[in-house]
This record gives structure tokens, sequence and C-alpha cells, in this order.
């Protein structure tokens, strides 16, 4: 995955990422870094779930830029 992020970066694109603190590896590479926040072991299923973040990419991509 840090390789896709590298081209992506290389090819003069934006990347935002997110990532629980303390996860250093992807630091280099995204433009943006949203950090998610520790959070209770009841939780972390939520926090942890890809779906709320491909949801959020999609909006992110089809939002029209002025």
């Amino acid at each position: 995955m840090i390789s896709n992020l590298k081209e992506v970066k290389a090819r003069s694109g934006m990347v935002i990422a997110w990532q629980p603190r303390g996860y250093e590896e992807i630091k280099e590479a995204p433009t943006n870094v949203l950090y998610i926040p520790p959070a209770p072991e009841e939780l972390s299923p939520i926090t942890g779930d890809r779906a709320i973040y491909r949801l959020l990419a999609y909006h992110i991509a089809v939002r029209p830029w002025v």
C-alpha cells in the first residue's frame, strides 16, 4: 500500500491518509494525514471499519470542486 501512495505522489496526486497515532511507516508519503485518536476497545471496530473510510473517500471524490 505504501508503494501505491508513493506512486500517486510521484504523479502529482494528492494523498490523504488516515492512521492511528504512532504508525510512522506511512508518514513520508501522504500530502495530508488524519490521525485516528485512540479509542476504547469496545469502539475500535467503528474506528477501524474500512467501510466508513471508503464512504468518506467516495464523497470526497464525487464532490464538485469549484
